[in-house]
């Protein structure tokens, strides 16, 4: 009797997630709770939707940056990662958006704002921990970035997916010419 319910326990302190995302990134915040998303977490998470892209170029803006992307599943959402670089202690902010007409709509939960590190030697993928985990249905989405000033943004100039800027704080979108490196990371629901 002891050792079925010591099983039963133990199986349901196993994480939903054991992917330990080894993909090579700089943090920009600490863990997130797991509230919606039993068992995902910073600590388990991985890619869920990864961008194909591949960076073979760079620009540099102040105007927020939104990729869209479409899941037929469930995702628990811990964060979001880019490739970008800055040369100064900048400020950003990353949120899932949900989508109206091919353009962000209405942000989902409460997302990353914090201090984007100055990042050495160029270009790295840094990762923006959410402040709690997401819960996103089925659906398409946004990964939108708003950064506090200039800052370089990874690109692929023959890449794939629907990337748009801003320039006015979100109230106008445009189509960009070049594709986004972001990748959507936390755990596919049990």
């Amino acid at each position: 009797m002891k050792l079925r319910y010591l099983l039963a326990l133990l199986l349901l302190l196993l994480p939903a997630c054991t992917d330990s995302g080894a993909m090579p990134m700089t943090m920009l915040s600490g863990s997130v709770s797991s509230a919606g998303c039993t068992g995902c977490n910073s600590s388990n998470d991985s890619a869920v939707w990864e961008n194909p892209n591949v960076r073979d170029d760079a620009s540099s803006s102040a105007s927020w940056r939104a990729i869209q992307f479409t899941t037929s599943e469930t995702l628990c959402v811990t964060g979001i990662v880019m490739n970008v670089a800055d040369s100064t202690d900048d400020t950003i902010t990353c949120e899932v958006y949900t989508d109206s007409a091919n353009e962000p709509d209405a942000i989902v939960g409460a997302g990353f704002t914090g201090l984007l590190d100055e990042i050495p030697d160029g270009y790295a993928d840094t990762e923006c921990l959410f402040a709690a985990t997401q819960t996103l249905s089925a659906g398409t989405y946004w990964m939108v970035a708003k950064p506090s000033d200039t800052i370089g943004w990874g690109k692929d100039l023959d890449g794939v997916g629907l990337s748009l800027y801003s320039t006015d704080s979100g109230s106008n979108w445009g189509a960009s010419s070049y594709k986004l490196i972001f990748d959507l990371w936390g755990c596919t629901q049990p």
